[in-house]
């Protein structure tokens, strides 16, 4: 998502949608180049071979590098839940670090952070990213 965001939003936008998609619809997250350029086969306006060239640059990584930092500095929300035994959200160790599980969303608004941890229906994605969105507009 990070390299595809060199080609424009729209495109980054698609790369993203599809590369979800891979991991939560179709169970297959793409997590190297191989299992990137076929999920993103295809895609219209992509130049894969770009987004897969621009993947090793290093400010690409160092963009890559931050987001993997911050899914290992997990906020409080997720640590220590407990209820459901175990809590498919609660913060995981890695290491000698915790992280967030998979999947776990963080929507930020301006004033607001909601933190989805763990599968969960989608009606629950929707309230949080509405109460950031409410929360922003009043």
């Amino acid at each position: 998502m990070k390299a595809a965001a060199r080609q424009g939003d729209a495109v980054a936008e698609l790369v993203l949608r599809r590369l979800r998609e891979s991991a939560f619809v179709d169970g297959r997250p793409a997590d190297d180049a191989n299992t990137v350029a076929d999920a993103l086969d295809g895609l219209p306006g992509l130049d894969l071979e770009r987004l897969l060239a621009a993947a090793d640059d290093a400010s690409v990584e160092a963009a890559v590098a931050a987001d993997w930092k911050e899914t290992r500095n997990p906020l409080p929300d997720v640590i220590g839940l407990t209820e459901p035994e175990p809590h498919p959200g609660a913060a995981a160790r890695d290491g000698d670090r915790l992280r967030y599980r998979f999947p776990t969303f963080v929507f930020r608004g301006p004033a607001r952070v909601v933190v989805v941890p763990g599968w969960r229906e989608y009606d629950a994605y929707l309230a949080a990213a509405d109460a950031v969105a409410a929360f922003a507009t009043g």
